[in-house]
């Protein structure tokens, strides 16, 4: 392969009739284009922005939900040559602009509804021509003509591909820009990891703007002739129809979503009579440890639980933050691992991943091919933890006009991530913590608020926790204390007043944390109002948290 663009072209080639992409509606009709059509109508759209004045190494974006036109885009700029600007489709107005322009953009493809969200933003981006997906789309149909168009990019590997950046208005935002080797040498990488075919059937769920599901759940499946299911809305009814109906075999998840499953099941569970709870749980754990061993005891043994989520579902596999190991467990013991890997969007994203032959809940599994991994020490950690820095094909050409801040994040080859971790004498690799999250103790000690996350996390009474570090001073000395702050689980809940509800969550989160060691353990807790200000990807927006936290009702632990 040549560019990124050659991904589609083959796939035409080798399985022209196969389904490539497909909607569920929520009235349970299927929509599907398969990969000829899907090359066909790429071509079409490729012309009109060629037409528009699209070229090689040209700034194009999209702006775009979830939806089998996405694809169709994505590969109509690559086909130009063009450099893909990916947006956020839930970005508000003055955050798309900032990203408009910031990359300097010449053409925005996007939807008409975005076009009128959009029209005051435009006016003051005159210089950006804009086209409508759909207006194009209906013209062609589904059946692709007789006309061949050929077209091909110009690109080569080295080119810039992508442009991701990183948020939309704020000072600090980041624009990873990535090579055509680097997406492809990650796509290959984890093909070979997961095991993929044309037999398999991804169930797409996160946003296609973000490097983890452009790259495991678009790319890796059109790049082996698997198929792509959308979804009308994602609400849990079409998303449990989908795993059936659909018949998907492969999920790609963030641990919030894993998590909110789980909990779910347990609430299911619990209101069992008791010596059938207690029977699964035993029959889950004893599962579980078999199936680590490649002993596929759960699948035989929860044959029900499985047909409920689908029963062609091999496993889900799961980036963007820390998997719980509780809830990886229970998924272990039913048959349908989730399968926990890491990355960064400025690694492609995927730096490693456990498989369906080598899995080790608790780590993010080992490197994929082409990508090193080595920690880097640091004072007050741990024997053997440190900073985790990575080097491979898949690392970043560096960030979009910002040579100093690159040349802070890659030294001599070696891409520092800003993650804690260590790696074990096999080469799986373990996450204790973020290093811009680290609180810091009036010991000098570092505290990684993800391990006591974790912890508290475990209560049936919470849905979810945040763990930030709050300064105050003493003695003239600035110290940074530990705040616990999380969300009640209301199901889980009987009472109704607010201050007891408060009570019994403080008192939960203190006896929880008698398993930390001293240093460890949060001085102060409070109850979160709602939910926590969370990014697209359900991560918990740590500074927007801090910005937003009331310390006058915070509570000693």
């Amino acid at each position: 392969m040549n560019n990124i663009a050659d991904i589609l072209i083959n796939s035409s080639k080798s399985f022209p009739d196969k389904v490539a992409l497909q909607k569920l509606s929520d009235d349970g009709s299927l929509s599907k284009l398969t990969y000829r059509q899907l090359a066909y109508k790429s071509q079409i759209l490729a012309q009109k922005l060629i037409e528009l004045g699209a070229a090689k190494n040209m700034p194009v974006a999209l702006l775009d939900k979830n939806r089998p036109e996405w694809p169709v885009s994505y590969f109509a700029i690559h086909l130009t040559g063009a450099t893909f600007i990916p947006i956020d489709a839930k970005l508000k107005a003055l955050e798309i602009k900032s990203i408009l322009q910031r990359s300097g953009t010449k053409i925005l493809l996007t939807t008409e509804n975005k076009l009128k969200y959009l029209s005051e933003s435009l006016e003051t981006l005159a210089d950006i021509k804009t086209l409508c997906v759909d207006d194009i789309l209906s013209e062609i149909g589904d059946s692709p003509s007789d006309a061949n168009l050929e077209i091909y990019s110009p690109c080569n590997m080295a080119d810039i591909s992508t442009i991701s950046f990183t948020s939309g208005t704020t000072g600090n935002a980041k624009g990873v820009m990535l090579t055509h080797e680097n997406v492809i040498s990650n796509v290959t990488a984890c093909t070979k990891m997961l095991e993929c075919t044309t037999r398999d059937m991804f169930l797409s769920l996160l946003p296609l703007n973000h490097m983890f599901e452009q790259t495991v759940g678009f790319l890796l499946p059109v790049h082996v002739g698997a198929s792509i299911t959308y979804l009308d809305s994602l609400n849990p009814k079409s998303i449990t129809r989908a795993f059936n109906d659909a018949g998907v075999t492969l999920c790609t998840i963030v641990p919030a979503i894993a998590r909110l499953l789980y909990k779910s099941a347990v609430i299911k569970i619990e209101k069992l009579p008791s010596w059938r709870r207690k029977l699964f749980w035993f029959l889950n754990n004893a599962a579980s440890f078999c199936e680590v061993r490649r002993v596929h005891l759960g699948k035989f043994v929860f044959s029900g639980a499985r047909k409920k989520l689908g029963k062609n579902l091999r496993f889900f596999v799961s980036g963007g933050a820390a998997l719980d190991d509780e809830v990886a467990r229970f998924f272990t013991g039913l048959g349908i691992p989730i399968l926990q890997g890491y990355g960064l969007s400025e690694t492609s994203p995927v730096i490693s991943s456990n498989t369906p032959k080598h899995h080790r809940i608790g780590s993010v599994g080992k490197c994929v091919k082409g990508v090193e991994a080595k920690i880097v020490p640091m004072v007050n950690t741990e024997n053997g933890t440190g900073e985790i820095a990575v080097r491979g094909s898949n690392i970043m050409a560096g960030y979009f006009e910002d040579h100093e801040t690159t040349e802070e994040t890659i030294k001599g080859g070696w891409l520092h991530t800003g993650d804690i971790g260590r790696i074990d004498k096999k080469g799986f690799i373990y996450i204790t913590g973020r290093l811009k999250n680290v609180i810091i103790d009036s010991n000098g000690k570092n505290v990684f608020p993800e391990e006591i996350e974790a912890e508290i996390s475990k209560s049936p009474l919470i849905k979810e926790v945040c763990v930030i570090g709050l300064t105050s001073t003493d003695k003239n000395q600035k110290i940074e204390q530990i705040v616990a702050l999380v969300v009640p689980n209301e199901e889980n809940i009987t009472e109704e007043d607010p201050a007891t509800i408060n009570e019994i969550l403080r008192k939960e989160v203190k006896t929880i944390c008698l398993n930390l060691a001293d240093y460890k353990r949060p001085k102060l807790f409070g109850v979160w109002p709602g939910e926590f200000p969370q990014s697209t990807t359900l991560k918990i927006l740590k500074r927007k948290v801090s910005e937003q936290l009331d310390t006058e009702s915070l509570m000693n632990l």
